[in-house]
């Protein structure tokens, strides 16, 4: 996905950056040797380091539009599910290039259902490709 980065700052020892992509703003840990640069646009990977049971936002349905926004400390994210692993790893489509693997957990989510997530910045990892 390609995200600019708005700002960042260093908390606990983990660069914490806010971003802006072609479907809204997040909010995430950067993974990499080299510190983000303001304003510059990377292609990223988005790794989420929680179950989709444990982030599942129940309440904000936004269905057939993908999204994401900046809650406080916290990201947005809506989406589809792409497909659903026999081992539980699901396939969580956020926008057309961006698709993140996820372990579904209890979550019960099947193909085709759009969810809401709502993940601490802590439990995002965004990392450059190729740095």
């Amino acid at each position: 996905m390609k995200i600019k980065i708005i700002s960042f700052e260093d908390v606990d020892g983990n660069t914490v950056v806010k971003f802006g992509s072609g479907v809204g703003d997040g909010i995430a840990t950067w993974i990499g040797a080299n510190k983000p640069v303001k304003n510059y646009e990377y292609d990223v990977e988005i790794d989420i380091e929680k179950s989709i049971d444990q982030v599942i936002n129940t309440s904000n349905k936004n269905e057939d539009r993908y999204s994401m926004a900046l809650q406080g400390r916290s990201t947005l994210m809506n989406g589809e599910v792409e497909s659903v692993e026999e081992d539980g790893m699901a396939y969580f489509r956020l926008s057309k290039d961006c698709l993140i693997m996820v372990e579904s957990g209890d979550s019960k989510v099947k193909e085709g259902d759009w969810i809401s997530l709502n993940i601490q910045c802590e439990d995002i990892e965004v990392s450059a490709q190729g740095n």
